[in-house]
């Protein structure tokens, strides 16, 4: 300046003195950020984990059931309460109704055609076509059953009517004889316990009904009774 004698002020500072509150910020701030991000790929880590994993249980899942693999041990119990596990309920519910058609139609392979199944929901066509199919074979067997119930009925009339044309043929000259036999076949063909066989005795005043014939318990009964009509029961 104005001063006849030059001066000069000089001030010396070390640099790690004026650079260490730089760097400890600096370090600070470093390890601030190392930590962070760890914290951060943890997070991102769990929480990938947390979103992949039900998706994961869910395809392989799906990927069993789509080779036809059925179980009844296959199923979800996964609580994220979000989206995922509406859609777990779902599958679980879906493999559910699944293995219960396959019970069904197990049941209607094997025969048992009482069993019943519980549809899902309206839409439920597979389970609507299993039903369908159930109560077709009911039909089918019930229409089996009565046809084979009517050839049955004729062939046993049939063979009936075989049997006792030939024992009145053979025994046609001998009333006491075929009386017998009549009412001891008539008794057997019926699988019944006793039999009486009665006729018309023509020259009697009163009409009366004579007992010419009885067999009771696998043998011949000797018994003498007449009754005129409207006499008794």
């Amino acid at each position: 300046g104005k001063s006849n004698t030059p001066w000069a002020l000089g001030i010396v500072v070390p640099k790690n003195k004026i650079m260490a509150e730089a760097n400890a910020n600096y370090n600070l701030n470093f390890i601030a950020g190392i930590i962070g991000l760890f914290f951060l790929v943890a997070v991102l880590f769990i929480f990938t984990n947390f979103l992949t994993r039900p998706i994961n249980k869910m395809t392989k899942l799906l990927q069993e059931v789509a080779t036809g693999k059925i179980d009844k041990n296959m199923s979800l119990d996964i609580k994220t309460g979000d989206e995922i596990e509406v859609m777990a309920d779902a599958l679980s519910a879906s493999m559910v109704g699944i293995n219960n058609k396959t019970d069904f139609a197990r049941h209607i392979g094997s025969g048992n055609l009482d069993v019943d199944l519980t549809l899902l929901s309206e839409d439920d066509i597979l389970g609507k076509s299993l039903i369908d199919m159930r109560d077709s074979l009911i039909k089918t067997r019930e229409e089996e059953n009565k046809r084979k119930t009517e050839e049955e009925k004729v062939k046993w009339a049939n063979e009936g009517l075989t049997l006792f044309g030939e024992i009145l043929r053979q025994n046609n000259n001998n009333q006491s004889k075929l009386g017998d036999e009549i009412i001891k076949n008539l008794v057997w063909y019926l699988k019944a316990i006793q039999g009486g066989l009665f006729v018309i005795n023509d020259k009697s005043q009163r009409e009366e009904y004579e007992l010419i014939a009885a067999f009771a318990f696998d043998r011949k009964r000797i018994i003498k009774k007449t009754f005129v009509k409207g006499e008794g029961l």
